[in-house]
């Protein structure tokens, strides 16, 4: 009995070891699929809401590319939109980025996201995508500030109310010292 106790424990544990690098081969199969190639916009028609359809990568190279329609209410940025912005201002769509070079947009009820290149084919510019999955405002958009440009004006704004505050807490007849 004792030596089919040490049997099974040996078997699980090998088990184990197996098991992390076979999800790990599973999962670098699997990402391509995962990987948006070109992605339009399919406007709502009366009888269907808006979709986008993704032309992702084949499982089995030089076969066709799968095609995924989605609805745009199933799909969104992430659980902090605001932090990642697809319109950069840069590149032919607006969506390069020299820090990113993907965006995960997450499907409601699907832990897998899905991977969109910035450089691959957009419909559209980038602004476009972030009214649609970021939920921003058209006139926002419209500007066509990147969230480097967002973060600089916040910045700006937060030295602005700093120097208020510091100027109102300076006694009267103080002056500071001239900075070297």
């Amino acid at each position: 009995m004792h030596n089919l106790v040490w049997l099974g424990v040996r078997s699980l544990v090998s088990l184990a070891i197996f098991a992390i690098p076979a999800a790990a081969a599973y999962a670098f199969i699997m990402m391509p699929t995962r990987l948006i190639r070109r992605m339009y916009y399919l406007p709502a028609r009366r009888t269907a809401e808006a979709h986008v359809k993704f032309v992702v990568h084949p499982l089995i190279p030089r076969t066709a590319s799968p095609v995924n329609t989605v609805p745009v209410s199933q799909l969104d940025r992430g659980k902090n939109p605001g932090k990642t912005k697809v319109w950069t201002g840069d590149g032919l769509y607006g969506t390069a980025s020299r820090s990113q070079f993907m965006v995960f947009l997450f499907e409601k009820g699907k832990r897998i996201p899905w991977i969109v290149d910035r450089q691959g084919w957009f419909w559209g510019d980038g602004r476009v995508w972030d009214v649609l999955f970021g939920k921003e405002c058209i006139e926002e958009a419209e500007k066509g500030l990147s969230g480097d440009d967002l973060i600089k004006i916040e910045q700006r704004k937060q030295k602005q109310e700093q120097k208020a505050i510091k100027a109102k807490r300076q006694p009267r007849g103080f002056k500071e010292l001239p900075k070297k």
